[in-house]
């Protein structure tokens, strides 16, 4: 009779936390900011675009920052007029929906891209499109107070979920360790 091999022992069994529900990143969004980091702006734009017409349709919260980045995106590829509008449509909707926050950081960054990318009267024209639609009172727009740069310095550089950057002015702040990814929605804990 052969020797009986040794049995393997078996991996040990890993049970969920939990408190940690995975997330549902949607493969486009997944593929559209992989694209966007390796410098594919134009192939980018336009699953942004498509992403964030389907989230229009589906009232989801998410669709202005996705008209935003597709927008960004065709104005880093070249496409300025076309690029501009989107970011006016995504600008456009956080006003309708009276998120002045929002809608100030996201302008602000707008603008500031134009003026990276050389569109100096693009950006005085798309700063002043943006003052028509702000309230006058200040304490509106600014609301509850954001983290500081040296605070977001603790958390990842892009959203584990979804692999979007973190910007300090684009996140919402949950608490001093916790602040919501602008695409997906996604948790970001610090470091």
């Amino acid at each position: 009779m052969p020797p009986r091999r040794p049995r393997r022992p078996l991996p040990p069994r890993r049970f969920p936390q939990r408190n940690a529900a995975p997330r549902h990143v949607h493969p486009l969004l997944l593929r559209a900011n992989r694209l966007f980091s390796d410098g594919k702006y134009y192939d980018a734009a336009k699953l942004y675009e498509k992403l964030a017409v389907g989230a229009y349709d589906r009232h989801l919260p998410r669709a202005p920052m996705l008209f935003m980045q597709a927008g960004k995106s065709l104005l880093i590829a070249g496409k300025v007029e076309k690029g501009i509008a989107l970011a006016q449509r995504g600008l456009g909707l956080l006003a309708d929906q009276k998120r002045w926050r929002e809608l100030y950081q996201f302008g602000r960054r707008s603008v500031n891209v134009l003026n990276e990318l050389g569109y100096k009267e693009q950006a005085t024209g798309l700063e002043e499109w943006l003052k028509a639609l702000l309230p006058e009172d200040q304490e509106v727009v600014m609301g509850k107070e954001q983290l500081t740069k040296e605070e977001m310095r603790v958390f990842p550089v892009s959203c584990p979920a979804c692999g979007a950057r973190v910007h300090p002015d684009e996140v919402k702040v949950i608490d001093k360790v916790t602040v919501e990814c602008s695409f997906c929605g996604g948790l970001i804990r610090s470091k």
